[in-house]
């Protein structure tokens, strides 16, 4: 038999989102409600497919302090999973801890939320015992492990299933807090483990399945790409996991070469034709490095006053993209020994630099060296 249910971490509900400020308004409120949109494709997924259950592996919420309005969306969502007959399961990280302040809502007979201390709690689903265990940080800083401490396997069990919010005791990424290692949770015989706290999507383990399902929504151009959750499948232990995406704001950069630049229209142009793959996402914060010669059209300008201008102009351009950062490095030309070279092997672009580390008296016999051995390589010395 087969259990589905979904896995996500890492929500942030009302994560405050910095240097915003400059960007219209527009973007400002598209930027403020993502958490909560994503959060929105969540629960409509859920809607939609209705998984046996639903596992939010730690800090729904950004801060200990929550927000009424934060926690008063979250009762509603909860509500109308309520009314589709879904249990969702919660631990709270290190963000959300036991010990914040805040006003407690009362959320629906659905929602389990585990306490401070590693427990268990058992679903049945098409006469099928699956087991849930876990526990939520009591304090913010949580340096000691706890898997020692999580409930053995009930022989009577067809499934079960860890709640972690966590790091493995190696990575650097993040503050380690909670640490485990995968032998720890391998020796538990547990089908799967949901583990929260990295926001980077990762599976550590297929056997049992041990899994980071990332952040619902990047907050920053660390969390780059698109962002969201596990569909999971467990069928006589094995798993099988696939991506949902929920962002509604992507995170992202590109660099890009122009060999040339004949006039400032045409320098937009192949910016915006540049772009056009990201407008495949519904909204996009891009950082963008631009690698050309220095035309002389540009002498004329002011560097400063070019890169806002062509800002301004390609922001305005494209409804779906907005550039937040934009890099203009110069190149020159190349010797035309090293292109002559270049056009002859087809090679790519390749960076100035590379060529001012040859003496240009020596600069062809050096390269059509080079060449001649990556070619006998390639060839098997033949």
């Amino acid at each position: 038999m087969v259990i589905r249910f979904f896995h996500a971490a890492d929500l942030h509900l009302e994560s405050p989102f910095a240097k915003i400020q400059s960007m219209p308004e527009h973007w400002q409120q598209r930027i403020r409600n993502a958490s909560f949109g994503a959060f929105d494709s969540f629960v409509q997924d859920a809607i939609t497919n209705k998984p046996d259950f639903i596992l939010l592996a730690g800090d729904i919420y950004d801060g200990e302090t929550r927000s009424l309005r934060a926690q008063a969306y979250f009762k509603k969502a909860m509500e109308t999973l309520a009314q589709y007959d879904i249990p969702v399961y919660i631990i709270h990280g290190n963000h959300d801890h036991l010990a914040g302040n805040w006003t407690r809502f009362k959320l629906p007979p659905n929602v389990t939320i585990f306490g401070e201390t590693p427990e268990s709690y058992e679903l049945e689903i098409d006469g099928q015992v699956v087991q849930i265990s876990g526990f939520s940080y009591p304090r913010r800083h949580l340096p000691e492990s706890y898997i020692e401490k999580y409930p053995p396997r009930k022989s009577y069990a067809d499934y079960a299933i860890g709640l972690l919010h966590g790091s493995e005791q190696t990575q650097q990424e993040h503050d380690v807090y909670a640490p485990f290692t995968l032998e720890q949770l391998r020796q538990t015989s547990y089908d799967y483990w949901a583990l929260g706290h990295i926001h980077k999507r990762q599976q550590l383990s297929t056997k049992p399945a041990i899994a980071y399902a990332g952040t619902l929504q990047g907050r920053n151009r660390k969390e780059q790409g698109v962002q969201g959750y596990y569909h999971v499948e467990l069928s006589n232990g094995e798993p099988t996991i696939t991506f949902q995406k929920a962002s509604q704001v992507v995170f992202d950069e590109i660099e890009v070469v122009f060999e040339s630049t004949a006039s400032i229209d045409h320098f937009q142009e192949q910016l915006i034709k540049a772009l056009e793959p990201k407008t495949d996402h519904i909204y996009t914060l891009v950082q963008v490095t631009i690698k050309t010669p220095k035309e002389d059209w540009m002498l004329t300008t002011n560097e400063n006053e070019l890169r806002e201008f062509i800002l301004e102009q390609v922001n305005q351009t494209i409804q779906t993209v907005y550039i937040t950062h934009l890099n203009l490095h110069w190149t020159t030309e190349l010797d035309p020994a090293f292109q002559q070279l270049m056009n002859q092997f087809a090679l790519p672009t390749i960076p100035t630099a590379m060529q001012q580390v040859l003496d240009s008296s020596t600069l062809e016999d050096q390269v059509k060296e080079r060449m001649h051995a990556i070619l006998t390589d390639r060839s098997g010395g033949q």
